[in-house]
């Protein structure tokens, strides 16, 4: 009879050992899930965003656009101007204010 209990309780024990191994995976796979759904989210964010973008660079303004922003490119008339920052620092100098 003492045989009996002691494989009961470790059948038990077993099966309680399996129960919290498979609710601790459970839990991890919710948190992946959760992980995985957000970084989806974004993706799909991104899609949309990369095909308005493509829709945009579809059309003759959408190219000049990106003529004008990336090659620096212009209408014949249109005059160029560049603009060039200049550091706080170097306004200050006597050297560069003085004639």
């Amino acid at each position: 009879m003492k045989k009996k209990h002691i494989m009961v309780a470790a059948a038990f024990l077993y099966l309680v050992g399996n129960l919290v191994n498979l609710i601790t995976q459970e839990f991890r796979l919710q948190k992946y899930h959760a992980l995985l759904e957000q970084d989806l989210q974004v993706a799909q964010k991104e899609q949309e965003s990369l095909k308005g973008a493509i829709k945009r660079f579809e059309t003759k303004q959408g190219v000049e656009e990106l003529a004008r922003k990336r090659l620096g490119y212009y209408q014949n008339n249109e005059v160029p101007v560049r603009v060039i920052e200049s550091n706080p620092a170097q306004v200050n100098d006597p050297a560069l204010t003085s004639p």
